[in-house]
This record gives C-alpha cells, sequence and structure tokens, in this order.
C-alpha cells in the first residue's frame, strides 16, 4: 500500500472505522464514496492528520448516516475512485458491499484491471454477509470477508 490517498467506495455503512482511522494515523487523505443505485453516489474528503476539526467530524458522521433506497451500481464510484487515482497514483481503494454487484460496464471493468496492471493498485473488497457475486472478486484484487455479527457483539459488551 502507497503512501497516498486512500479511497473508499462503500455499499452501506460498515468498514470506515479502519480505513479513516488508517489514513489519520498515516497522515493520508482518505476519498469516500458512498453509492447504491444507478446515480446514487455521494463524495466526502477526509483529511488525514489527526486533528479532524469539529466541522469534519460532523461532515463525516453525516455522511456515515446517510443512506439510499437500495440498489448497487458499483460502476460510477469505481470510475470517480479510478478518475482520482490519477492525481494520487499511490492509494488503493477499499470496496464495502453485501457483494451483489451487477456486472461492470466493459470500459470501467477494463480501466480497472489496465490500472491494476500497471501500479501498486490494490483494490480490496470488504464483504458484509455471504453473497459474493462474481463480479465482485473480478473487482477486488483481496476480498475480506466479515459474516459474524457475535465478533461485534463480543467486543462491545
Amino acid at each position: 500500500m502507497g503512501m497516498g490517498v486512500r479511497l473508499g467506495v462503500r455499499d452501506g455503512c460498515l468498514g470506515w472505522g479502519d480505513s479513516i482511522r488508517g489514513a489519520g494515523l498515516q497522515r493520508r487523505r482518505c476519498f469516500l464514496f458512498a453509492f447504491s443505485g444507478r446515480g446514487d453516489v455521494k463524495e466526502l474528503e477526509v483529511t488525514g492528520g489527526g486533528g479532524a476539526g469539529a466541522a469534519e467530524l460532523t461532515a463525516l458522521l453525516d455522511f456515515l448516516a446517510s443512506s439510499f433506497e437500495g440498489g448497487t451500481d458499483v460502476g460510477e464510484p469505481l470510475r470517480r475512485a479510478l478518475a482520482l487515482l490519477e492525481a494520487w497514483p499511490d492509494a488503493d481503494i477499499l470496496l464495502v458491499t453485501d457483494g451483489e454487484i451487477p456486472k461492470l460496464d466493459e470500459p470501467t471493468s477494463e480501466k480497472l484491471k489496465c490500472q491494476i496492471a500497471s501500479s501498486d493498485l490494490e483494490v480490496h473488497g470488504l464483504l458484509v454477509g455471504p453473497k459474493q457475486s462474481a463480479t465482485f472478486a473480478d473487482v477486488c484484487t483481496t476480498v475480506h470477508v466479515f459474516d459474524d455479527w457475535n465478533v461485534v457483539k463480543k467486543a462491545y459488551v
């Protein structure tokens, strides 16, 4: 993983703590995309520096609390993340989803594959739940599975 920016792409609200905390500890910026169905994409940049101000923290909490009506269109947030990689070539992508991702359009799929092949880009997928589509496995260089909510429950009891 490079020392540039961490790019997050999420479908839901789980999984941002480590990405944001890691960016802060490494003094990296973190760019988040929340997405759902076609056209449902929100963006937020979090500066990694440890000393997030009240306004940035409020914006982050509002962002994490946001939700959409459902559906999954990962193409648009991935296109936006790939565009950011031009300015932040050492960044990685973290994709958090339930795994039910429809097939990517060919131009986005090819651009992602070329970026992975020609750089140190890592696309980490965090699968929340038991379902994984073939597209999710194709998009990610590494897939991490979270399917045991008892782990979270035990941590807070």
